[in-house]
Protein backbone atom coordinates (compact mmCIF):
# COMPACT_ATOMS: atom_id res chain seq x y z
CA UNK A 1 0.00 0.00 0.00
CA UNK A 2 1.26 3.36 -0.96
CA UNK A 3 0.39 5.81 1.75
CA UNK A 4 3.62 7.80 1.84
CA UNK A 5 2.69 10.49 -0.68
CA UNK A 6 2.17 13.82 1.01
CA UNK A 7 -0.31 15.84 -1.06
CA UNK A 8 -0.46 18.89 1.18
CA UNK A 9 1.41 22.01 0.03
CA UNK A 10 1.65 25.46 1.62
CA UNK A 11 -1.20 27.60 0.33
CA UNK A 12 -1.60 31.39 0.39
CA UNK A 13 -4.74 33.30 1.20
CA UNK A 14 -5.60 36.83 0.07
CA UNK A 15 -8.18 38.46 2.34
CA UNK A 16 -7.93 42.02 1.04
CA UNK A 17 -10.75 41.86 -1.55
CA UNK A 18 -13.51 39.46 -2.46
CA UNK A 19 -12.23 38.97 -6.00
CA UNK A 20 -8.85 37.97 -4.68
CA UNK A 21 -10.47 35.41 -2.40
CA UNK A 22 -12.40 33.85 -5.30
CA UNK A 23 -9.30 33.81 -7.47
CA UNK A 24 -7.19 32.17 -4.77
CA UNK A 25 -9.81 29.53 -4.12
CA UNK A 26 -9.72 28.62 -7.78
CA UNK A 27 -5.95 28.43 -7.67
CA UNK A 28 -6.09 26.16 -4.62
CA UNK A 29 -8.35 23.65 -6.34
CA UNK A 30 -6.39 20.47 -6.96
CA UNK A 31 -7.44 18.68 -10.13
CA UNK A 32 -6.27 15.16 -9.50
CA UNK A 33 -6.62 12.30 -11.93
CA UNK A 34 -9.91 10.47 -11.49
CA UNK A 35 -9.79 6.69 -11.58
CA UNK A 36 -13.14 4.98 -12.00
CA UNK A 37 -13.56 1.67 -10.13
CA UNK A 38 -14.25 -1.47 -12.13
CA UNK A 39 -17.58 -3.29 -11.95
CA UNK A 40 -15.87 -6.03 -9.94
CA UNK A 41 -14.54 -3.48 -7.44
CA UNK A 42 -18.00 -1.92 -7.09
CA UNK A 43 -19.49 -5.36 -6.49
CA UNK A 44 -16.86 -6.20 -3.85
CA UNK A 45 -17.42 -2.84 -2.13
CA UNK A 46 -21.18 -3.40 -2.02
CA UNK A 47 -20.91 -6.87 -0.46
CA UNK A 48 -18.12 -5.85 1.92
CA UNK A 49 -20.06 -2.80 3.11
CA UNK A 50 -23.07 -5.00 3.81
CA UNK A 51 -20.91 -7.34 5.89
CA UNK A 52 -19.11 -4.61 7.84
CA UNK A 53 -22.32 -2.69 8.53
CA UNK A 54 -24.00 -5.83 9.86
CA UNK A 55 -26.68 -5.91 7.17
CA UNK A 56 -25.22 -9.26 6.08
CA UNK A 57 -24.85 -11.46 9.14
CA UNK A 58 -22.10 -13.97 9.85
CA UNK A 59 -23.19 -17.35 8.52
CA UNK A 60 -25.81 -15.86 6.21
CA UNK A 61 -26.05 -17.57 2.85
CA UNK A 62 -25.69 -15.32 -0.19
CA UNK A 63 -27.55 -15.82 -3.48
CA UNK A 64 -25.79 -17.81 -6.19
CA UNK A 65 -23.38 -16.05 -8.53
CA UNK A 66 -26.00 -16.18 -11.29
CA UNK A 67 -28.66 -14.69 -9.03
CA UNK A 68 -26.32 -11.94 -7.85
CA UNK A 69 -25.38 -11.09 -11.44
CA UNK A 70 -29.02 -10.91 -12.54
CA UNK A 71 -30.24 -8.87 -9.55
CA UNK A 72 -27.34 -6.40 -9.74
CA UNK A 73 -27.33 -6.14 -13.54
CA UNK A 74 -23.70 -7.12 -14.02
CA UNK A 75 -21.86 -9.98 -15.70
CA UNK A 76 -21.45 -13.34 -14.01
CA UNK A 77 -17.68 -13.14 -14.61
CA UNK A 78 -17.50 -9.88 -12.61
CA UNK A 79 -19.42 -11.51 -9.76
CA UNK A 80 -17.24 -14.63 -9.88
CA UNK A 81 -14.02 -12.62 -9.66
CA UNK A 82 -15.43 -10.45 -6.88
CA UNK A 83 -16.49 -13.50 -4.87
CA UNK A 84 -12.99 -14.97 -5.19
CA UNK A 85 -11.43 -11.69 -4.00
CA UNK A 86 -13.82 -11.46 -1.05
CA UNK A 87 -12.96 -15.03 -0.11
CA UNK A 88 -9.24 -14.21 -0.17
CA UNK A 89 -9.91 -11.18 2.02
CA UNK A 90 -11.67 -13.35 4.58
CA UNK A 91 -15.16 -11.86 4.26
CA UNK A 92 -16.93 -14.83 2.72
CA UNK A 93 -16.40 -18.56 2.52
CA UNK A 94 -17.35 -20.86 -0.32
CA UNK A 95 -18.62 -24.32 0.58
CA UNK A 96 -18.50 -26.65 -2.44
CA UNK A 97 -21.95 -27.81 -3.63
CA UNK A 98 -23.58 -25.82 -0.81
CA UNK A 99 -23.11 -22.13 -1.49
CA UNK A 100 -21.53 -18.84 -0.48
CA UNK A 101 -21.66 -17.73 3.15
CA UNK A 102 -20.65 -14.64 5.12
CA UNK A 103 -17.48 -15.57 7.02
CA UNK A 104 -16.56 -14.71 10.58
CA UNK A 105 -13.93 -12.24 9.41
CA UNK A 106 -12.99 -11.14 12.94
CA UNK A 107 -12.10 -14.69 13.95
CA UNK A 108 -10.60 -16.04 10.74
CA UNK A 109 -9.36 -12.94 8.89
CA UNK A 110 -5.74 -11.99 8.26
CA UNK A 111 -3.73 -8.98 7.08
CA UNK A 112 -5.79 -8.81 3.87
CA UNK A 113 -8.94 -8.48 5.99
CA UNK A 114 -7.39 -5.79 8.17
CA UNK A 115 -6.20 -3.92 5.08
CA UNK A 116 -9.75 -3.90 3.69
CA UNK A 117 -11.11 -2.68 7.02
CA UNK A 118 -8.62 0.17 7.21
CA UNK A 119 -9.64 1.32 3.73
CA UNK A 120 -13.31 1.50 4.73
CA UNK A 121 -15.22 4.70 5.31
CA UNK A 122 -15.47 4.99 9.09
CA UNK A 123 -19.24 5.54 8.96
CA UNK A 124 -19.74 2.34 6.96
CA UNK A 125 -18.65 0.30 9.98
CA UNK A 126 -20.65 -0.76 13.00
CA UNK A 127 -19.95 1.43 16.02
CA UNK A 128 -18.29 -1.39 17.97
CA UNK A 129 -15.87 -2.00 15.07
CA UNK A 130 -15.07 1.71 14.87
CA UNK A 131 -14.35 1.71 18.61
CA UNK A 132 -12.14 -1.37 18.29
CA UNK A 133 -10.05 0.17 15.50
CA UNK A 134 -9.71 3.42 17.43
CA UNK A 135 -8.56 1.51 20.53
CA UNK A 136 -5.97 -0.32 18.44
CA UNK A 137 -4.74 2.96 17.00
CA UNK A 138 -4.57 4.54 20.46
CA UNK A 139 -2.35 1.70 21.67
CA UNK A 140 0.11 2.29 18.83
CA UNK A 141 0.07 6.07 18.94
CA UNK A 142 0.02 6.15 22.74
CA UNK A 143 3.36 4.38 23.02
CA UNK A 144 4.83 6.71 20.40
CA UNK A 145 3.44 9.76 22.22
CA UNK A 146 4.94 8.70 25.55
CA UNK A 147 8.36 8.10 23.96
CA UNK A 148 8.24 11.39 22.08
CA UNK A 149 7.26 13.32 25.21
CA UNK A 150 10.36 11.97 26.97
CA UNK A 151 12.74 12.85 24.16
CA UNK A 152 11.95 15.67 21.73
CA UNK A 153 13.45 18.83 20.29
CA UNK A 154 12.07 22.34 20.09
CA UNK A 155 12.07 22.08 16.29
CA UNK A 156 9.91 18.94 16.40
CA UNK A 157 7.35 20.59 18.67
CA UNK A 158 7.32 23.56 16.31
CA UNK A 159 6.41 21.24 13.42
CA UNK A 160 3.34 20.06 15.36
CA UNK A 161 2.33 23.61 16.25
CA UNK A 162 2.62 24.72 12.64
CA UNK A 163 0.28 21.92 11.61
CA UNK A 164 -2.31 23.06 14.16
CA UNK A 165 -2.07 26.61 12.81
CA UNK A 166 -2.85 25.39 9.30
CA UNK A 167 -5.89 23.50 10.60
CA UNK A 168 -7.03 26.60 12.49
CA UNK A 169 -7.31 28.50 9.19
CA UNK A 170 -10.28 26.28 8.48
CA UNK A 171 -12.60 25.76 5.58
CA UNK A 172 -12.08 29.30 4.23
CA UNK A 173 -8.63 28.16 3.14
CA UNK A 174 -8.77 24.39 2.88
CA UNK A 175 -11.27 21.70 2.02
CA UNK A 176 -12.30 19.21 4.70
CA UNK A 177 -10.17 16.59 2.94
CA UNK A 178 -7.11 18.83 3.20
CA UNK A 179 -7.79 19.57 6.87
CA UNK A 180 -8.05 15.83 7.51
CA UNK A 181 -4.68 15.36 5.79
CA UNK A 182 -3.12 17.92 8.14
CA UNK A 183 -4.66 16.22 11.17
CA UNK A 184 -3.35 12.86 10.01
CA UNK A 185 0.09 14.38 9.45
CA UNK A 186 0.07 15.57 13.08
CA UNK A 187 -0.43 11.99 14.35
CA UNK A 188 2.03 10.53 11.87
CA UNK A 189 4.72 13.04 12.84
CA UNK A 190 4.39 12.01 16.47
CA UNK A 191 4.97 8.38 15.52
CA UNK A 192 7.88 9.32 13.28
CA UNK A 193 9.48 11.57 15.91
CA UNK A 194 9.16 8.84 18.55
CA UNK A 195 12.13 7.07 16.97
CA UNK A 196 10.27 3.79 16.44
CA UNK A 197 10.11 3.21 12.65
CA UNK A 198 7.45 0.54 13.03
CA UNK A 199 5.06 2.99 14.71
CA UNK A 200 5.31 5.21 11.65
CA UNK A 201 4.73 2.28 9.29
CA UNK A 202 1.67 1.08 11.18
CA UNK A 203 0.24 4.59 11.20
CA UNK A 204 0.62 4.66 7.43
CA UNK A 205 -1.48 1.50 7.29
CA UNK A 206 -4.14 3.29 9.35
CA UNK A 207 -4.14 6.34 7.07
CA UNK A 208 -7.39 5.66 5.12
CA UNK A 209 -9.28 4.95 8.35
CA UNK A 210 -7.70 7.92 10.13
CA UNK A 211 -8.54 10.30 7.28
CA UNK A 212 -12.13 9.09 7.26
CA UNK A 213 -12.39 9.61 11.03
CA UNK A 214 -10.84 13.07 10.87
CA UNK A 215 -13.08 14.20 8.01
CA UNK A 216 -16.23 13.30 9.92
CA UNK A 217 -15.02 14.73 13.22
CA UNK A 218 -13.94 18.05 11.69
CA UNK A 219 -17.35 18.31 10.03
CA UNK A 220 -18.96 17.83 13.45
CA UNK A 221 -16.88 20.16 15.63
CA UNK A 222 -15.19 22.51 13.15
CA UNK A 223 -11.54 23.09 12.34
CA UNK A 224 -10.88 25.55 15.18
CA UNK A 225 -11.88 23.14 17.94
CA UNK A 226 -9.96 20.33 16.23
CA UNK A 227 -6.88 22.57 16.17
CA UNK A 228 -7.37 23.36 19.86
CA UNK A 229 -7.37 19.66 20.73
CA UNK A 230 -4.17 19.02 18.79
CA UNK A 231 -2.44 22.10 20.17
CA UNK A 232 -3.18 20.91 23.72
CA UNK A 233 -1.56 17.60 22.86
CA UNK A 234 1.52 19.34 21.45
CA UNK A 235 1.84 21.53 24.55
CA UNK A 236 1.56 18.54 26.89
CA UNK A 237 4.19 16.65 24.90
CA UNK A 238 6.46 19.70 25.07
CA UNK A 239 6.13 19.64 28.86
CA UNK A 240 7.00 15.95 28.90
CA UNK A 241 3.46 14.90 29.86
CA UNK A 242 2.89 12.04 27.45
CA UNK A 243 0.10 10.54 29.54
CA UNK A 244 -1.77 13.84 29.49
CA UNK A 245 -1.49 14.00 25.70
CA UNK A 246 -2.76 10.42 25.44
CA UNK A 247 -5.76 11.35 27.59
CA UNK A 248 -6.58 14.32 25.32
CA UNK A 249 -6.53 12.02 22.30
CA UNK A 250 -8.74 9.51 24.08
CA UNK A 251 -11.21 12.28 24.95
CA UNK A 252 -11.65 13.42 21.36
CA UNK A 253 -12.05 9.82 20.23
CA UNK A 254 -14.77 9.30 22.84
CA UNK A 255 -16.43 12.52 21.77
CA UNK A 256 -16.50 11.25 18.19
CA UNK A 257 -17.98 7.89 19.21
CA UNK A 258 -20.67 9.55 21.31
CA UNK A 259 -21.77 11.57 18.31
CA UNK A 260 -22.37 8.42 16.27
CA UNK A 261 -25.79 6.97 16.99
CA UNK A 262 -25.67 4.44 14.17
CA UNK A 263 -23.53 3.85 11.06
CA UNK A 264 -24.60 5.86 8.02
CA UNK A 265 -25.15 4.08 4.72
Amino acid sequence: MQYFVDIIENLFYNISIGFGLTKNRRMMMQYEKLIAPTITELFESKIQSGILSGDLKIGEKLPTERELAESMGISKSAVHLGIKNLERSGFIRIVPRQGIYVANWAENGDLATLSALLKSNVLKLEKNNIAALIKMREAIEGDAMAAFAENHSEEQIQVLCQITEEIRKGETIYSVDQLAEYAYRFSHQICFFSGNPFSSLVMNAFKPFALSLWREWIKQIGSRQAADYLLQMAQLIERGDGHGAIEIEHCYHQDFLERIERPLS
